[in-house]
């Protein structure tokens, strides 16, 4: 290639052009007007990148033989950013062109801005020690070759291949396998048994040379399936076992604790588990289980979809003082109800009038806890969705430790909004069950995991229970849990700022309504802090109503204590 300057209409034009050219290209060009490709690769040898560079900017359709010696001089990021000015320059090449110059550090760093990668750079990529790149950010890869997966298993990078077999082309899966079998990397084994029919003397070999570290591996993995309600991964362990690790009693405790919590697909492959061991259960059991399962599968078969809270806009400190006006009114609001429902059958009743108002006050309650508790639920699980993307982002060391995938929907995973819309509640209980045990492994850094996200995980699981499921937790209880919650550096509402709007000063208020001796007092805190009259006025009028209301109900109770003492 040939660069001359551009026909510019003038002298005068020409002359400023190559005013603003670099002293080494104007040199080039007064002494030729012209600078060959040649001329330009040996600037670049010489040290003179910056200057090409600088020149290159006003032309397209640069022989790619220039980008790769820029690279070559370190210059790839500028290569990157430019690279729709060379001719034929793809990704793979500057991928395997940075290998091939020691770079691979680099291209490790930038592997967000690469598409579309090949085999030849995957296998470049192992040869040089940066496999685990691969691991990273897998979807950046295709058509990998079963030497690529076995190379990157062998070098110990290779646990996320149990995951992605979809990116290698033409292989044998149970080669894969049995290199994880021989690397030790046992999960990563029954991650890819699952797929696989070993036969009987497979699997006989398989127990003779790895029987004790299957067996080690397997009882450690199963109580982690319990606790994650992982049965799925509790079937393919029992293949492999004379024995079964969890006794009769345990797996009859945790069935009857399935059925309390509603989860009847878990049940069920405990119930496969049982059977498989012919373990005694109830008839009465079985047929629960049946019920629960057929049902649940009718819901996942149909996919209705669920209409999410619309309201854009969540302001924390408003909520709360709403759902504290109720709950302070609620409190005698209930032992008004509950007085006037017990003398009522022996001819002690309240005016007409009183009883609507009493009806009209519990059911505006009932619906504004029953809005908060629906949109917060549905937060909750954007939030720990939130959460869990950062331990995606650890190191590949630490990465491998963590256990198969939290949601086992088909439903899009990295999509909350997806999720939440298209998922059944069984599979969000699920998935927030198996967040709990993710949140609560050693693998997180010190402001991210841990206890406090189990315990959000925790209440949201039981949000999503249905009320006979959640006892004593009812939505007023749930609600007032969720507004405390805390994460490792604050207010659990801090995961979603476009719809949900915290305050420094949410705490302070959280703190302040339990101080509060009178519905005047916390009307009073309401209008301070929150800025909310209207929720003020709304507490204070309907406090000074149920007075009115409370001194008939206290007269008809003494009426009614007389006639029956």
């Amino acid at each position: 290639m040939v660069f001359s300057e551009r026909a510019s209409g003038d002298g005068a034009s020409q002359s400023e052009t190559r005013k603003n050219q670099p002293d080494v290209i104007s040199a080039a060009m007064e002494q030729h007007g012209r600078v060959e490709q040649q001329t330009m690769l040996k600037l670049i040898e010489d040290g003179h990148e910056k200057e090409v560079m600088q020149f290159l900017e006003d032309f397209t359709g640069v022989n790619k033989e220039i980008a790769l010696k820029l690279i070559d001089r370190g210059s790839f990021l500028w290569v990157l950013a430019q690279k729709e000015r060379f001719d034929d320059l793809d990704d793979n090449e500057i991928a395997e062109r940075l290998i091939k110059t020691s770079q691979g550090s680099s291209f490790a760093g930038y592997l967000r801005e690469f598409n579309d990668l090949n085999n030849d750079t995957a296998l470049a990529l192992v040869k040089e020690g940066y496999g685990w790149t691969i691991g990273r950010s897998p979807q950046k890869f295709h058509q990998l070759s079963e030497e690529v997966g076995l190379g990157l298993i062998r070098s110990g990078d290779g646990t996320f291949i149990a995951q992605h077999v979809e990116l290698f082309r033409d292989v044998d899966e149970k080669k894969f396998a049995l290199a994880f079998l021989e690397k030790q990397n046992i999960r990563a084994f029954f991650q890819m048994a699952s797929r696989i029919d070993f036969s009987l003397k497979e699997k006989e070999d398989i127990q003779a040379t790895m029987g004790e570290a299957l067996h080690t591996f397997i009882t450690s993995a199963s109580e982690q399936a319990v606790r994650t309600r992982d049965y799925d991964s509790l079937l393919l362990f029992a293949e492999w076992e004379a024995e079964p690790i969890l006794k009769p009693e345990a797996v009859t405790k945790q069935i009857h604790q399935l059925i309390k919590d509603e989860n009847y697909v878990a049940a069920s492959s405990l119930l496969t588990y049982a059977n498989r061991f012919a373990m005694p259960l109830d008839e009465s059991v079985k047929q629960k289980i049946s019920l629960g399962f057929a049902k649940e599968m009718e819901a996942r078969e149909r996919r209705q979809e669920r209409r999410l809270d619309e309201k854009k806009e969540r302001i924390v400190m408003h909520e709360m003082a709403q759902f504290y006006a109720d709950q302070y009114v609620n409190a005698s609001l209930k032992g008004m109800i509950g007085t006037v429902q017990r003398i009522k059958p022996y001819g002690y009743e309240l005016p007409f009038r009183d009883l609507v108002v009493l009806n009209d006050f519990d059911t505006a309650i009932q619906k504004h806890t029953h809005e908060i508790f629906t949109w917060m639920r549905e937060y909750l699980v954007r939030a720990v969705f939130s959460e869990l993307r950062i331990q995606r982002q650890l190191e590949s060391s630490e990465r491998d430790v963590r256990p198969a995938r939290v949601s086992h929907t088909g439903i899009d995973e990295e999509s909350a909004e997806a999720f939440l819309r298209l998922a059944t509640e069984e599979e969000i209980r699920t998935y927030l069950c198996r967040a709990k045990e993710r949140f609560l492994e050693n693998n997180w850094r010190p402001t991210f995991g841990g206890k406090p996200w189990a315990n959000v995980a925790e209440a949201a699981e039981r949000m999503w229970k249905s009320a006979e499921a959640r006892g004593i937790y009812g939505e007023d209880v749930c609600v007032d849990i969720v507004f405390d919650l805390e994460h490792n550096t604050g207010s659990v509402f801090d995961k979603d700022s476009k719809r949900i709007k915290k305050s420094e000063e949410d705490k302070k208020f959280s703190n302040a309504k339990r101080d509060a001796h009178s519905a005047e007092e916390l009307a009073q805190k309401i209008q301070d802090q929150a800025g909310r009259d209207d929720i003020a006025q709304s507490l204070r009028h309907r406090t000074a109503v149920l007075r009115k209301i409370e001194s008939k109900v206290n007269e008809l109770a003494e009426e009614y204590t007389k006639h029956i003492s």
